[in-house]
């Protein structure tokens, strides 16, 4: 930005407010500005709509393939913004043009060579505090911003990191419940086979019964002897009772641990249930983070370029500010 000397009057009043005004005197804003200003439109969100937005959210929890797609989204919306700044140019041109015109008209329309002088020094520093402040105001929009992309970037490294953890336990899950289904058929197994061998004793028991019947009253003079095999078939059937009840036991002691194992199984299932929905109350929370980062992003884009239109009007007034005032000073020059 070019910058001009100011000339030195003889007015003992106006070199003493020079200082104070450049210290003490607060920034006024300019009819131009003003005018720029009020002309410029920011796209404002309704509280409706957020209040529908942030229903919708917690409603149903994004995905994180939707969660991304949404950022993308909002990244290419903010740079398709780039394309309205044509349009808001035009309307600066226009309200600098008309800033001109009053400037010009104001001048004219003092008599005066020192009052003309005064009206464009006391316009150039109130350009100039309001180009200062302007300066100022960018370079903090600016830390913001890099301070919020920063927060932005940790939060999307937090829901990576989440999304990690919530697929592993998935993954446990999926296996735990591979391991319950193949124990309980196993369990099923076991007892249809057992149930089976019961039926094959019984059978096989309730023939020979039969078979014995058959003999001892087909031989009558053989009862002795068949009375002593009875009495060894007894032995044999109360051997055969006692393997039974032994295998019924260890039968029921295999069962029990298999129930053992079954319900340290649920309950180790119940723990990574609990652990993955408090995995989800944090990937929501998130997700809320991300999605106010990203309003506020978007809003402070939007002061940004506010601010960076306004510098460019105060750049361009000052420009011509000092072109008017060097034509005024040769004006004088060329008059004493």
């Amino acid at each position: 930005m070019p910058t001009t000397e100011t000339p030195k009057t003889n007015d003992p009043e106006n070199q003493a407010g020079q200082p104070e005004m450049n210290e003490k005197q607060a920034p006024v804003p300019s009819k131009a500005n003003l005018k720029v200003t009020s002309s410029k439109t920011t796209p404002s969100v309704s509280p409706a709509n957020a209040k529908k937005n942030g229903a919708s959210s917690k409603k149903r929890p994004l995905d994180p393939q939707e969660l991304n797609n949404m950022i993308q989204n909002k990244i290419t919306q903010l740079e398709n913004e780039s394309l309205i700044e044509d349009e808001e140019e035009k309307e600066l041109a226009k309200a600098v043009k008309k800033a001109s015109k009053e400037i010009k008209d104001t001048i004219n329309s003092r008599d005066d060579q020192m009052e003309k002088f005064d009206m464009i020094q006391q316009r150039y520093m109130e350009l100039f505090q309001d180009m200062k402040r302007l300066e100022l105001d960018h370079v903090k929009l600016k830390k913001r911003n890099e301070q919020l992309q920063k927060e932005k970037d940790a939060a999307r490294s937090d829901l990576s990191k989440t999304n990690l953890m919530k697929h592993k336990f998935e993954n446990i899950c999926r296996e735990l419940q591979k391991e319950n289904k193949r124990i309980k058929e196993e369990s099923k197994r076991l007892a249809a086979s057992e149930q089976q061998k019961r039926e094959e004793l019984s059978s096989k028991f309730e023939n020979t019964i039969w078979e014995i019947k058959s003999k001892m009253e087909e031989d009558t003079d053989e009862k002795k002897k068949r009375a002593e095999d009875n009495e060894a078939l007894k032995d044999k059937f109360r051997s055969f009772l006692e393997q039974y009840e032994l295998r019924e036991k260890h039968f029921k002691s295999v069962v029990r641990s298999k129930d053992l194992e079954l319900q340290l199984y649920e309950a180790k299932l119940q723990q990574q249930k609990q652990l993955t929905e408090q995995e989800m109350i944090k990937i929501n929370s998130l997700k809320e983070q991300v999605e106010t980062f990203t309003k506020t992003e978007t809003e402070l884009r939007k002061q940004l370029n506010v601010y960076v239109d306004k510098f460019k009007q105060v750049e361009e007034t000052l420009n011509k500010s000092n072109e008017l005032f060097l034509t005024f000073r040769k004006e004088m020059e060329q008059a004493f």
